[in-house]
Formats: structure tokens, sequence, C-alpha cells
């Protein structure tokens, strides 16, 4: 049995898969600077020791060091990064993962820029609910399970593939979804270039069906498509194509179609077989349409039938922070959301709206890195302004704050809400919301970093209890 320390354990990510790697076998530990966090408790469930800090007496008779991405931008001062690299045990957790815990596994590999989470938290569901018993891993809390995990027993993996610092490189997928595509993580790609080349490195690792699946709505995915279509053609890649409009692509490729209901109300159809059929799912949103539509065409591939699957699809469960309604606050609705990018804001905004066309969006924003919220200020602006009250916090990750100076001021005067302010505190958004009629409104917390905290804290200030869950139905 080897023994595997994870430095960073209760991130999002680490936690699943320390899991998994116990359910595996594995003897596990790990070590955070921040042991209490919004995913410690999935490793207290299963007994999971986590040290507070980092030490160099953490490695004592570890096989394998298994550390968060995050840590190895510092890593020159960081004594426990530099004693496994010594010892020659550094890996980060997509690598252990790959080389390890998905080694000789059919691998179907969830990427793309937006809806990673949503998309294989659908997957692994319906998978699950059809008894194809796949292991799945998201980067979130499926609600169901109550973690960011599934252990099946079959040789199936459902993992969520991330992009940034060519993290899902490390996989051997059979199957690939790219939902979506658009220019994201300026702190580390350069270009949009750059980022498809991280794609490359993703696809190349494909084996056994060799299957790609890509949204043909999506314009950033086709122009990828279009400039590699005869490296795909070489490597004898399947691509499956789904979408409101067919492309125009030169390859030879299976094309999905889909329609959408104009009234949102969760209903679409696709053409599976040479029929049409209707397919419900739970989430508000076009953005979910894609998608739940994804999902359905990763499952079409175990000829499962589409009657059942649209039962498993209904039944999905809560996908936690994302648009997630956690209770009240003084007769309004809260919602917690993980939208850090400026069109998973405006994404998030619209759901709400859907759920709720006669209250008012009250959007409180944490930005989540200084790179980012310069890149896209013009974005954020735009997406922020479709709220009709706006209140932004102080930005999560301090770091190249020098580097790329953006004043949070900059950003407020510009969004054409009725209201917006600039918060510090739960006393400061107290404060801005006793002015507002509040029956009348929703709240929308959005962020990737603390701003779960702030939806908690205003739901503790109200003593609400209700129970959590993805709200599919607003105002009436």
């Amino acid at each position: 049995m080897k023994r595997v320390h994870f430095m960073g354990i209760t991130g999002s990510g680490t936690s699943s898969i320390a899991i998994i790697a116990k359910a595996f076998g594995y003897e596990v530990d790990g070590c955070d600077n921040n042991p209490n966090n919004y995913y410690s408790k999935t490793l207290e469930e299963e007994n999971i020791t986590v040290y507070k800090g980092h030490s160099t007496d953490h490695l004592e008779d570890i096989d394998i060091l298994a550390v968060s991405p995050s840590l190895l931008i510092n890593s020159k001062s960081n004594d426990e990064i530099i004693e496994g690299n010594k010892k020659n045990i550094l890996l980060t957790w997509e690598e252990f993962a790959g080389e390890y815990l998905f080694k000789d596994k059919e691998v179907i590999a969830i990427a793309g820029t937006h809806g990673k989470t949503t998309t294989t938290s659908l997957v692994g569901h319906i998978l699950s609910d059809q008894k194809v018993d796949p292991t799945v891993f998201i980067g979130g809390i499926y609600g169901p399970w109550g973690r960011g995990c599934r252990i099946g027993k079959s040789d199936y993996v459902v993992c969520e593939a991330d992009e940034y610092r060519n993290n899902f490189s490390h996989y051997k997928p059979s199957i690939i979804l790219v939902n979506n595509l658009e220019f994201d993580h300026p702190d580390f790609f350069k270009s949009t270039d750059e980022m498809f080349m991280t794609y490359d490195s993703l696809i190349a690792n494909l084996c056994k069906k060799k299957t790609i699946i890509m949204n043909s709505d999506c314009k950033m995915s086709m122009e990828y498509l279009k400039t590699r279509q005869l490296k795909f053609q070489e490597m004898k890649i399947n691509v499956i194509l789904f979408g409101k409009r067919e492309p125009n692509a030169l390859m030879a490729y299976k094309y999905i179609p889909i329609k959408v209901d104009a009234n949102n109300d969760g209903n679409f159809q696709m053409k599976l077989d040479d029929s049409w059929m209707t397919f419900h799912t739970p989430f508000k949103g076009e953005f979910n349409i894609y998608n739940s539509a994804a999902s359905l065409v990763i499952t079409s591939l175990f000829n499962l039938l589409p009657l059942e699957v649209n039962e498993s699809l209904k039944s999905v469960g809560v996908i936690k922070r994302r648009i997630e309604r956690i209770g009240t606050y003084k007769g309004a609705d809260i919602f917690d959301d993980y939208a850090h990018h400026p069109t998973a804001v405006e994404n998030a905004i619209r759901a709400v709206q859907e759920l709720y066309p006669k209250r008012k969006v009250i959007a409180i924003f944490e930005p989540h890195n200084y790179p980012r919220l310069q890149t896209f200020k013009t974005e954020f602006i735009r997406a922020l302004s479709s709220a009709e009250y706006v209140f932004i916090c102080d930005v999560y990750d301090k770091r190249n704050q020098e580097k790329y100076k953006v004043e949070l001021e900059e950003l407020l005067i510009d969004i054409t809400s009725s209201k917006k302010a600039l918060v510090d505190s739960i006393t400061d958004i107290e404060n801005e919301l006793k002015e507002l009629d509040l029956g009348e409104s929703v709240i929308l917390v959005m962020g990737a970093g603390n701003s779960f905290k702030i939806a908690y804290e205003l739901l503790q200030i109200n003593h609400d209890t209700n129970k959590n869950q993805n709200i599919t139905k607003g105002d009436e």
C-alpha cells in the first residue's frame, strides 16, 4: 500500500481525489493552511487526517506528495515542496490521478471553460442511475453524494478536466467533451492560441474510443475545430457535434441537432437515432440546456434507452454552489453561485431573473483575482449591470496586484445598475440591504473564493433553516 500526502487537501479538487485514493486502497492524509473550509467536512466524514499548515515532518514514510498546482506558484519558499522534490516524490494531484487512480480506466473527460462541474455531475448521475456504476470526480459537491466524488466498481471514470496550468494533460481519456471555449486564466494563458495548445495536449492523449464531443453553437469551439480538423483526421478521432446550428466543417463528423423551447421551461429536443425526442432539465438558463444536452450525447454512447435517460436527467439533485438556493434573508431568497468569469456572472444573473421575473436581483460579487479583473473589466461591467443592484467585495486573491493595476472603483463607476456600492464586510452589506425592498428582491452571491461565507452569514443572521436546494420554480 502506498502512502500519499496531499498538500492543499481541502481544495475542491484535491479533497475529492484524496477520498477516491483512500477508496482505491491508498493510505491518505494531508495538510492545508486553511483546514476548515467549504470542502473539509467531506474529509472528516472519511476520517482523513488534515494537518494545519505545511511542514517537512508530514513527509516521513510518504511515497507520494500530491500537491495542489496553486502551491507550486510560490514553491521556492515552501520547505515541504522543496523536500518532496528532493525525495523525488512530488506530483500535482492531477498527475497522481492520471498516473495512478485513472490508469487502465476508461476515462470520460469533461472539459471546456464553463459548466464542467454541472455537466460532470449530470453525466455521473445519469450513468450511476442507469447502473453503469462509474467512478466520478467533480471540482465541487454534488448534493446527493455529499461530496465531489462517487466510487464505482466499473472501469469507467467520469472526471472534470481543468485546463488551467495544463492540469488535464495528465489524463488519458477515451471520450472528451469540450462543452464550450472562451478565453480565461489570463494569469497563465497569454493568448487564445496558447489556450488552444493546452487542449491539444489533452486530445493528444485520446485512446480507446478516441471520441471528442463539441458544441457546434460555440464560435470559439468551432474555430478550434477548423484549425485542427486535418490533425484530427490523421489521428482518426471520432468527432460528434451537437447544437442548434450545424457547422461548416471540412472533416467527417456526426451531428446531433437540438431545439430549445422559447419559454425557457427546461424542455428541449434532440434528434437521436433519427428520431426527435423531448428531454427536460430541472435547471434554468440556456447554458444549462447545453450542459444537459452534452451529458445526453455522452450517455448516448452507452446504448441506454432515451426515455429512461430522460427520467434520470429529471431526477438530478442539487449541485452545490451552482445557482443554489440556501434560504432567505428578510424575505429575499439567497442564492450562492461559483461564478467568477463575466460570462458565468451574466448567465447566473439571467437564470435568477428567469426564476423570479417579478423581482429585482441584488448581485453581491467577489472578484477572484486581478489578472481576470483587468482583462475582462469591460465584460464584468456589462455582466454586473444586468442586475438591478450591485455590491462588489474586495478581490479574493491579492497576488499580481502590482502587475495588474485595476481598481474596484473603476469597475463600479461604469456599472449602470440603479444602486451600486463597494462593501468590505457583512455589516456593510447589511447596511446597503436595509435600503432595499427585500420582499421584492432576490440575493445572488457570486465568487470562487470566500463569497459563500457571505451567503451563509446572511442566512445565519436570518436564522433560516430551509433545506438547501437548486430551485427550479420561482415566481408563478
